[in-house]
This record gives C-alpha cells, sequence and structure tokens, in this order.
C-alpha cells in the first residue's frame, strides 16, 4: 500500500532507499506485527509559509489607545460638563457617522477647535470614546459597575452617533436586566432606538411571559413612556 501523506509508523527492518531528492520506505516490523506499506517522503520539502500578525495593525491599535485624551496631534477638543477632552477627528470619524458627518458637513463643527456636547453626561461620553479609541469592551474600564438605567443612556448615545459594535454589546448587557417589572419600557427603547437584538429579545420575553405581564404588545404601546 502506498502511502505519500501520512508519516510513516515505528517499526525496525525497513527497506529505505533515496532517489534524487525523495525518500522510498518500504515493509518493516513491529513486534510481531509485520508491514508491507510503502511511503514516499520528500527530503527536502518546500519550506511552510507560517502566517505571522500583522504587526503593524497591532502597533496602529495601541497607538490609537494611548491618543485618547491625549493633546499630541488633536485637532478637536470635546467639551462635556466642563470638561475638556482632547480628540482627533479622523478617530472619531472612523468608527461614528455622525461624527464623521459633523466634521464634514461644512458647518461651525467642520472648523471649530472646540466643540460642546450638550445632550448627555460626561461619563457616558466617555465610555463611547474609550470604545471608539480601543474598540474594545473588556477593558478595565468598562468593566465598572454600571446599572440597567446606565447602559440605557448609553444606548441613546450609541444610536445618535451611529457607533453600531458597541450598540450591539449594550444590547446584550439591558439584555441581562429584563424582567417583568422593566419590560414595557425596555420594549419601548428598543423600539425607539432601533435595537434590533434587543427587541427580538423583547418579543419572544412576551411570548414567555405574556399571562404575567398581562398586557397586549402593540406597535405603539408604550409610547408615552420614556
Amino acid at each position: 500500500m502506498l502511502n505519500s501523506e501520512s508519516s510513516p509508523s515505528e517499526r525496525t527492518g525497513q527497506t529505505v532507499e533515496i532517489v534524487g531528492r525523495t525518500l522510498y520506505l518500504y515493509g518493516g516490523s513491529y513486534g510481531n506485527s509485520y508491514m508491507t506499506d510503502m511511503h514516499v517522503l520528500e527530503i527536502d520539502p518546500k519550506p511552510e509559509i507560517v502566517k505571522k500578525k500583522l504587526s503593524s495593525k497591532e502597533n496602529f491599535i495601541r497607538s490609537v489607545k494611548d491618543f485618547y485624551g491625549n493633546s499630541s496631534l488633536s485637532d478637536v477638543i470635546l467639551e462635556i460638563e466642563g470638561k475638556e477632552i482632547h480628540a482627533h477627528r479622523f478617530i472619531l470619524s472612523v468608527l461614528s457617522e455622525k461624527f464623521k458627518n459633523m466634521f464634514t458637513c461644512g458647518l461651525s463643527e467642520s472648523h471649530n477647535k472646540t466643540i460642546k456636547i450638550k445632550d448627555h453626561k460626561l461619563v457616558y461620553i466617555e465610555y463611547v470614546l474609550n470604545f471608539l479609541y480601543s474598540t474594545e469592551v473588556e477593558n478595565e474600564y468598562f468593566k465598572k459597575s454600571w446599572a440597567f438605567d446606565d447602559y440605557i443612556e448609553i444606548l441613546k448615545i450609541t444610536d445618535e452617533y451611529f457607533v453600531l459594535d458597541l450598540k450591539e454589546y449594550i444590547q446584550s448587557k439591558i439584555i441581562g436586566y429584563v424582567n417583568t417589572d422593566n419590560f414595557s419600557k425596555v420594549y419601548y427603547i428598543s423600539k425607539k432606538y432601533k435595537a434590533d437584538s434587543l427587541y427580538a429579545f423583547c418579543t419572544w420575553f412576551y411570548r414567555q411571559n405574556k399571562d404575567s405581564l398581562g398586557i397586549e404588545l402593540l406597535d405603539e404601546t408604550f409610547s408615552d413612556i420614556y
């Protein structure tokens, strides 16, 4: 039996012949077992190319993280609740469609050095900015004790600023808090902020708990809650 793919098993007394760059191995024995297989092996095989991680990509991501809140190369300042955060238009624009539009629309935000953000609290904006500069949700900042209402506020920002990866992550965190007491609020929020994963969970939760909820699930339901 000819085998040119697998390595020969342990044996003694085999017949070996080398022709050019090829080794032919036939037969042999191992204990009371006698073998009749043949192996064709390359003595000088083509070297295998090992795919290495692109260090330039890793360096880029690591370097971007280091720029968070750093005045180096900063070309815009975000002012929230009196605090100024040095930022970089390019970095913010890569993962946030709203920031991209803000900086390219030709209006005041396009050329103003300082941009005031008034509709959201500093702690929640910082949460989103940490993600934009790291694209990670498992660093120490995200491991702080965030409550249900905190995640709701962050969801609003991710929807407004089109930070879709983080929006998906936040939905998964909110799902862990859903119960019969807050269901109506969460359901309406999932509709209002187009949180598709959260909405899908809410409709499933409703089917599982319809009797205890005691409500009819309509598109316009709870529109006055939030």
